[in-house]
């Protein structure tokens, strides 16, 4: 079971709290997408996940666990409103949130004594608690544990791409989160580079949005393509000891055919 992590100081805990909402969602979501498909059986298959990882983002008590009757200097300038749960209140920002409530589930039992925001970072997206209580933990490192998607990413790689045909397991946007450094959590650790998220920088909400270098430069024609593949094959076949970049060059092949 995940510890996620909250912290004794009150701006802070605001803070981390938020870090790992995502994880209090994502039962009920990925149910909501299995009733949608009309199939409520225990051997449907999870198609995909989706982790919100708001650093600094807004606290519980102006999201989902407000506290009307507090003092005013605690319980934060937002009105709270009803949901589609008796007696289970939101922030008034949250209305649409508010309307799907019986659908999401509120953790409020998660916490964690770390008084440092990378380590409380790195247990969120981790699940393992750095060696000291309050560690400053810098870039991510070899020997780190894999975050959750690069777990999975390990799990599923074998066949993955028969399965789903998407050669892309674990994808990480809008950007690599930074505090001084790349904050610790974020990649695969010790699981090795192939388990890594494929990084999109940009913001999928933009007007002119798009992930770089999956496109095929127009010099280069499908049947082209196709030919320097068969011939990259062949290549392959007389150095068997390299069937880990032929894996690397297979994904590749498959973005650049279906970016």
């Amino acid at each position: 079971m995940l510890e996620i992590p909250g912290i004794l100081e009150r701006a802070i805990s605001r803070r981390c709290f938020l870090q790992t909402a995502g994880y209090a969602t994502i039962a009920a979501a990925l149910n909501q997408r299995r009733l949608s498909a009309g199939k409520n059986t225990p051997h449907t298959p999870i198609r995909s996940c989706v982790v919100l990882m708001l650093y600094g983002g807004p606290s519980q008590i102006d999201t989902w666990d407000m506290k009307p009757e507090a003092s005013s200097e605690v319980r934060g300038e937002y009105r709270p409103i009803k949901t589609s749960v008796p007696g289970l209140i939101n922030c008034e920002h949250l209305s649409a949130c508010a309307q799907i409530m019986h659908r999401l589930t509120v953790i409020r039992s998660m916490h964690h004594d770390l008084t440092n925001h990378n380590s409380a970072m790195y247990q969120a997206l981790v699940g393992k608690t750095p060696s000291s209580n309050n560690e400053v933990l810098g870039e991510n490192r070899l020997g780190d544990f894999p975050n959750v998607a690069a777990a999975v990413s390990y799990a599923t790689s074998r066949g993955a791409l028969a399965r789903t045909g998407n050669p892309l397991i674990n994808v990480a946007l809008p950007h690599v989160m930074h505090n001084v450094v790349d904050l610790p959590g974020q990649n695969s650790g010790f699981l090795g580079g192939s388990h890594d998220p494929f990084q999109i920088n940009a913001n999928p909400n933009a007007e002119q949005f798009h992930v770089q270098n999956l496109q095929r430069p127009p010099a280069v024609s499908e049947p082209r393509l196709q030919n320097r593949r068969a011939l990259l094959k062949s290549l392959d076949q007389l150095d068997v000891e390299n069937a880990d970049l032929a894996s690397y060059q297979r994904r590749a092949f498959e973005l650049l055919q279906n970016p």
